[in-house]
């Protein structure tokens, strides 16, 4: 069976511009999935650096924001690509929706490196960030947050991914980005947002309160 490429949403296809001739490249499996081994019966890897050291392959060490994928042909060390998140459109201005509204901290937690939440906390204003983060230490680290949130204040996670699903559960309020979101998150979520628009989250604690709501005010949203 041939290797089939991925789709045209994959953006390293966007990025080439051209078809992907499957036909040319060699594959072997690993668990269900299918991975590139050769192209054109030239061995390739792509990987972290452990995987081409671990090939005997010399690479170069640099500085990024990113994940870095390491590229050989052969023993050929050929370079890297960088894959690097970016901040949700509208996360920005929602933050600072959230700050005219009297949101006292907010706060990052990623499962990403240290530098690249750092540049995306420093794009959008956010001045806790922490990163490299499994699913319990965000449960962990959401605990410690809470043991500092006032009585009469409450907690709010916000997050999309299976791996917030946990911090969902366990925050005063969870809040799912429900347009994009995983099933896991949107299920474990007080609160989803249809429209996967950060802003609208002000938007909903701008609404006046109904009668018999909590008085409580949020004291900290913690942004994925």
């Amino acid at each position: 069976m041939p290797f089939q490429p991925p789709d045209r949403r994959c953006s390293i296809r966007r990025f080439y511009g051209r078809e992907c001739e499957g036909s040319r490249i060699g594959a072997y499996r690993n668990g269900r999935r299918r991975h590139p081994r050769e192209i054109d019966g030239t061995p390739v890897l792509a990987g972290n650096a452990k995987l081409l050291a671990a090939a005997g392959i010399a690479i170069e060490e640099g500085e990024s924001a990113g994940t870095v994928v390491h590229i050989a042909v052969g023993q050929s060390y050929q370079g890297r690509i960088v894959i690097a998140d970016e901040a949700k459109e509208g996360s920005g201005e929602a933050i600072k929706s959230l700050q005219k509204l009297g949101v006292r901290r907010i706060a990052m937690f990623t499962g990403d490196r240290r530098a690249a939440a750092a540049q995306i906390a420093a794009e959008l204003g956010i001045g806790a960030v922490y990163a490299e983060l499994l699913p319990q230490d965000k449960v962990d680290q959401l605990e410690k947050l809470r043991a500092t949130v006032p009585a009469r204040e409450k907690l709010a996670f916000v997050g999309d991914g299976i791996n917030d699903a946990p911090v969902l559960a366990r925050a005063d309020i969870g809040i799912a980005m429900g347009a994009l979101g995983a099933d896991a998150a949107i299920e474990a979520a007080d609160v989803v947002l249809m429209t996967d628009e950060p802003t609208k989250l002000a938007t909903a604690i701008a609404l006046p309160e109904r009668p018999g709501a909590s008085s409580g005010r949020t004291s900290a949203s913690l942004w994925r």
